[in-house]
């Protein structure tokens, strides 16, 4: 883990447990507790269940739930894919994550097994207070490019993996989010409406909405 994280100090133990006893999951992903600087809790509390539920295909890559201090990996997973996320040049955390939920073996448990410290520096999130992506528009773009660069992984790796109506689906939301960036970068407001206007199940509308209020900033 690095600065952001505090690991509780079950997590490796119990995420462990979860794949060596479940043939069919994969991927793992436990939730995570948010303190301030200072180490306070910053979020209102939540009760965990601790059940294990699947998530989609299309709910990973809205969401991309699976973050890297989250996540847990079965070897034989990482060996069959690490060549391919290396060379695409990505983060390894989301592909994985992706990889993961095309083959319907991505899971999560419902504890929070991860304090996450939110301050200026955190490398990864859209945050809603003044710490955070939203406070460096830069940054934010950066990230919406990454964004790109994962949806195009799924469809140049994953193609096997998942429907023709969804790779159909992703290259309509490929473009809508090109055209995204651009109003970004331009600041223009139409790229940003069409893709908050959008029905597409792979386009994130807490995103979209995000993209309005960097667009001016």
């Amino acid at each position: 883990c690095d600065q952001d994280d505090i690991w509780l100090n079950n997590k490796i133990s119990s995420m462990a447990e979860i794949l060596e006893n479940n043939n069919q999951i994969k991927a793992l992903i436990c939730k995570e507790k948010r303190i301030d600087e200072q180490g306070k809790v910053a979020q209102k509390p939540v009760k965990e269940t601790g059940k294990i539920s699947q998530i989609s295909f299309d709910k990973e890559v809205r969401t991309c739930l699976g973050a890297g201090h989250l996540l847990a990996l079965k070897r034989e997973l990482f060996n069959d894919y690490v060549e391919d996320v290396k060379n695409a040049g990505l983060t390894f955390d989301v592909p994985f994550c992706l990889i993961a939920a095309a083959q319907g073996a991505l899971y999560q448990i419902d504890s929070n097994l991860v304090k996450r410290r939110i301050h200026s520096n955190n490398t990864s999130g859209i945050s809603k207070n003044k710490y955070g992506v939203l406070s460096d528009k830069n940054r934010y773009i950066e990230g919406r490019k990454c964004r790109l660069a994962y949806f195009q992984y799924i469809i140049k790796n994953l193609e096997s993996s998942i429907s023709k109506e969804d790779k159909k689906k992703l290259k309509v939301a490929i473009e809508i989010l090109q055209y995204s960036v651009y109003g970004l970068e331009h600041k223009k407001l139409l790229p940003l409406l069409r893709e908050l206007l959008c029905r597409n199940q792979f386009i994130n509308k807490k995103v979209s909405l995000a993209n309005l209020y960097m667009c001016y900033k």
